[in-house]
């Protein structure tokens, strides 16, 4: 019997027997495959409304998007204005131009913020929707 399977078995209050014994327990235990019966694998959903998210000291700064088919649209920036000033909004834009870019996607600027983050960064000029 090995070690690691030897533990002292509890014993009941009453008994009042100097035999000593051992049991054994499994160290581990592995579960056999489990089948769902009755349920198709889930399909892959593109998701059309979302946002990119930083949080920083408790707080969220987002930028809200929607894809429409190869189109992403930035619609609306929020920073707290706690966290104003620290470059979230830029971190924010150049994840959602990076993310459309590597997902073959053209832009929609909506948001402000985010137009104005074009100006000053031309290398997501040809993502732009025209």
């Amino acid at each position: 019997m090995s070690a690691a399977l030897l533990n002292l078995c509890p014993r009941a209050a009453d008994d009042t027997s100097t035999e000593t014994f051992a049991c054994t327990r499994p160290t581990s235990y592995t579960f056999p495959e489990m089948k769902w019966f009755g349920k198709k694998k889930a399909t892959p959903e593109l998701v059309t409304l979302g946002r990119f998210e930083l949080e920083q000291d408790g707080q969220v700064a987002y930028l809200e998007y929607a894809v429409a088919g190869p189109v992403l649209e930035l619609r609306h920036t929020e920073v707290p204005e706690s966290l104003r000033g620290h470059g979230l909004a830029s971190s924010l834009a150049k994840t959602a131009f990076d993310w459309a870019r590597e997902n073959h996607m053209k832009v929609d600027v909506i948001c402000p913020t985010v137009a104005g983050y074009v100006k000053t960064h031309p290398e997501y000029a040809d993502l732009i929707l025209k």
